[in-house]
């Protein structure tokens, strides 16, 4: 197969994840184009052209490759061409206590915030929560700034208005804020739903 720089506007019609070495893998994908030619691309873009004697060979080849690669995702839970559609990320909601203070700017920077209140009752300095709370703090908008800590471009009004914020007082202290971002699923927690789906699929083949 000749290796290609340009190509026309195809579509898919198959795929089939490679075996690279015993524990690689990438994916192939056969393209079909309106005048009739075909095209083998891998996972970074580079198209080979293709006759009708590799096309032949991909479509025959797909489904022993698919069932091999299921085999491997059963074995060890690794799912390297992500191939499987499984949720790799939840959602995490936690309702926090923010304790803020007012000063000359905040109406232009953001307002301050002295300590945060984790759900386990626990306060933490906004020092740490930017150290050891990068998602609760990405989601405030934390920033630190000329040595104080803000909520950056966070104001009294950006805040009555946010659906997130509970328990608005008008003599602004404290605020609840129910902060959510989404982290990945555990590694071996992903790879038990990985082999059962890969398992199910060798099943479904047999």
């Amino acid at each position: 197969m000749k290796k290609i720089k340009e190509y026309p506007e195809g579509d898919i019609i198959e795929s089939a994840p490679v075996i690279l070495t015993e524990e690689v893998f990438y994916q192939q994908h056969l393209w079909a184009y309106a005048d009739g030619s075909y095209t083998i691309s891998d996972d970074y873009g580079d198209h080979e052209e293709a006759d009708k004697e590799d096309v032949g060979e991909f479509l025959r080849l797909s489904p022993q490759r698919h069932k091999e690669y299921d085999a491997y995702v059963a074995e060890t839970g690794n799912d390297p061409c992500e191939l499987y559609y499984v949720a790799r990320k939840r959602e995490v909601t936690q309702r926090v206590e923010l304790h803020l203070n007012n000063y000359i700017g905040a109406s232009k920077f953001g307002l301050r915030l002295s300590k945060v209140t984790l759900p386990s009752g626990e306060d933490i300095t906004p020092a740490q929560c930017l150290a050891d709370h990068p998602k609760l703090a990405e989601f405030i908008e934390l920033k630190q700034q000329s040595g104080h800590y803000i909520l950056d471009e966070i104001t009294e009004q950006v805040l009555r208005e946010c659906p997130e914020v509970e328990d608005w007082q008008d003599y602004l202290s404290t605020v609840f804020v129910n902060a959510v971002w989404d982290e990945p699923i555990p590694e071996e927690e992903l790879r038990v739903t990985l082999r059962e789906k890969a398992k199910r699929s060798l099943e479904s083949n047999q």
